[in-house]
């Protein structure tokens, strides 16, 4: 059967250490709040690497990480979550708060971003020349981070949707788009075939807990930058810039071949023609 507490374990780990992060700002980091969460995540840390290494279907597979390309992968997608899952949060808080647009228009002014995603995560594979995860990750999230560095440095309390939001938020989707269909390609490849879903599983579990470590950072530095206006997001949009960083500094370090490529057509006709021969010399 499934992990269930193995899995409730990695849950409370996560979920207390981002707890701690949120609470720091308000309470001090020296709290009762922040210590008795920061003893938890990591007694909650150590009983889930325990338990992984007893249960025969753990909740967290850490034999998968003895495959070099599989740990490169879930770090850099730790770190491309922590990126995407911030700029998503801010973006809605900082046209609400410093734009003062309404919740809808908000939502309707990062509406661009995801139909451009959409667009390059469908149009990614069908490109004539294929493009290795490598390449996908560093690239896609070498353009978050620009993306997100030009919105460090220009934005302000005046709306410009048209000259910045948009254009940024363009790149930002074909960043996203490509680095999140080369996330998910290095996953597939860095694994052997009878543990796909595990591994893709445990990728996509990193970026999801990147983006938790995000959201709760984010909290922390608009309570902590201080400044009015623009300036604290603009401090949260450097900490989503050196986190596409890293995360396409980390694609660098991928490499990750198909274990099983496909039979070229001229192997495949020279293969049928040497069976028939053999049946017929059988005959």
């Amino acid at each position: 059967m499934p992990d269930l507490a193995g899995g409730l374990l990695l849950t409370l780990c996560v979920g207390s250490a981002v707890y701690g992060l949120t609470q720091a700002p308000g309470h001090g980091w020296s709290s009762a709040y922040v210590l008795s969460a920061a003893g938890v995540t990591v007694l909650a840390g150590v009983a889930t690497v325990l338990r992984a290494l007893r249960h025969q279907r753990p909740a967290l597979r850490l034999d998968l990480f003895r495959s070099r390309p599989f740990a490169v992968a879930s770090a850099v997608s730790l770190m491309y979550g922590t990126a995407l899952f911030t700029t998503m949060l801010l973006g809605v808080l900082f046209m609400t708060d410093a734009w003062n647009y309404s919740a809808l228009e908000a939502g309707l002014a990062m509406t661009p971003a995801a139909l451009v995603t959409a667009v390059v995560g469908i149009g990614t594979g069908r490109l004539p020349v294929a493009l290795t995860p490598r390449a996908m990750v560093a690239a896609g999230s070498a353009l978050v981070a620009a993306s997100t560095a030009v919105l460090a440095l220009l934005i302000d309390t005046e709306p410009h949707f048209w000259t910045l939001w948009l254009p940024a938020g363009t790149v930002m989707g074909v960043g996203v788009g490509m680095a999140t269909v080369g996330i998910s390609s290095a996953a597939a490849l860095s694994a052997p075939p009878q543990h796909f879903a595990a591994a893709t599983g445990m990728v996509m579990a990193a970026r999801q807990v990147g983006g938790g470590l995000g959201i709760a950072a984010t909290a922390v530095i608009v309570a902590e930058a201080g400044g009015a206006g623009a300036e604290p997001y603009a401090a949260v949009y450097w900490f989503a810039t050196a986190a596409g960083l890293a995360a396409a500094l980390g694609g660098l370090a991928l490499h990750v071949t198909d274990p099983h490529p496909p039979t070229p057509p001229a192997a495949t006709g020279r293969a049928l023609a040497t069976t028939r021969t053999l049946e017929g010399d059988h005959r």
